[in-house]
């Protein structure tokens, strides 16, 4: 019986033993030379982390005694399990990799290539590189694109500015025939000593009346012509008012005209200018005299000579101006003084 004893004792010894070094195996769960609060993050720190991504917590910053109920202020692992938010690969980049899931969402370059675009992640770009269309002065006037605010002028956009047979707007088609020059205006025919007589058959030009009409639109101080595309001074330089009557129509050498025009910035505009020859005969009208031009388009156009900026070749110290009496054109001395329209 003692003997019994004895090997009981002994073997209790031993798995005392065998408990002891098994613990001293399996080391310290304390990090060696730091504290907890130093290293270790808390489960709500963890859990707060997954619900709403903003929590604060920061390593250390926290104290692992509780200020209430286990129930009350602890998450358990089942708490945080079900926190974990069901990953979408669909709404990830294909770079992206998060908690074992890669995503599917592919990079879209814009280009000109294809007028489809996909759905998906589009890189930085510049439309106007893609479109070299998308700039201001395609773009109509109070009209934003993309960022640009357009400064393209609707008082040009009628049929006349537009060639013949190109649909524009709201489809209207064109009119304009740019290898036409401009009717004269004159619609009569003249037999010997002046007399009007029948058109038929006399190959004048009031019986063919050729070319482009002269047609007009009054916009405040300004005439658009629809032929031309040329938008001219309503009035006469000095001149101004409805029926460009307020004023004193002026007189100018040929250098004074020029800046005259040059500095002009009616209803805003400052690319006014000295018409060239071509220009200026324009609007000249030959169905008519005293002054010879549309006086209900051009009011109170003087009976005189008008500067135009061509200098006349054979003698440069001329340049070729109109005289709206009658439409004559002719060459002066660019000292002598002459009445100025504007146009741009």
């Amino acid at each position: 019986m003692r003997t019994k004893n004895i090997l009981k004792n002994i073997s209790f010894t031993i798995i005392v033993i065998l408990i002891t070094f098994s613990i001293a195996k399996a080391g310290d769960l304390f990090p060696a030379g730091t504290s907890i609060s130093q290293t270790f993050y808390t489960l709500g720190d963890i859990y707060n982390k997954l619900i709403d991504n903003t929590s604060s917590a920061n390593e250390g910053d926290h104290d692992l005694d509780s200020s209430g109920s286990p129930a009350s202020t602890f998450y358990t692992l089942k708490d945080i399990y079900e926190a974990i938010p069901t990953i979408d690969a669909d709404k990830m980049l294909t770079t992206a990799d998060y908690m074992g899931v890669q995503g599917t969402i592919q990079t879209r370059t814009i280009s000109n290539s294809t007028p489809v675009i996909n759905t998906g992640y589009y890189a930085a770009t510049d439309l106007t590189t893609i479109d070299t269309d998308l700039k201001a002065s395609n773009i109509l006037s109070g009209v934003n694109l993309f960022g640009i605010e357009g400064s393209y002028d609707t008082t040009n956009l009628i049929p006349a500015n537009v060639k013949n047979g190109i649909a524009f707007g709201n489809r209207e088609t064109g009119t304009m025939s740019p290898s036409q020059p401009l009717k004269t205006g004159q619609t009569e025919c003249y037999g010997s000593g002046g007399k009007i007589m029948d058109c038929r058959g006399t190959g004048q030009d009031g019986e063919y009346q050729t070319g482009q009409a002269m047609d007009y639109t009054v916009i405040g101080e300004t005439v658009i012509d629809n032929s031309t595309g040329l938008m001219w001074k309503k009035c006469s330089q000095g001149l101004r008012g409805d029926d460009c009557r307020d004023g004193s129509a002026y007189t100018y050498t040929f250098e004074d005209a020029i800046t005259r025009c040059e500095r002009d910035t009616t209803e805003g505009f400052t690319d006014w200018r000295l018409p060239n020859i071509k220009e200026l005969l324009s609007i000249v009208n030959y169905g008519t005299s005293d002054p010879a031009i549309d006086t209900g388009i051009f009011p109170n156009t003087a009976v005189g000579g008008y500067w135009s900026s061509t200098s006349y070749f054979r003698s440069p110290s001329f340049a070729w101006n109109v005289h709206f009496k009658d439409g004559i054109l002719g060459a002066i001395g660019k000292d002598e003084s002459r009445y100025v329209r504007c146009v741009r």
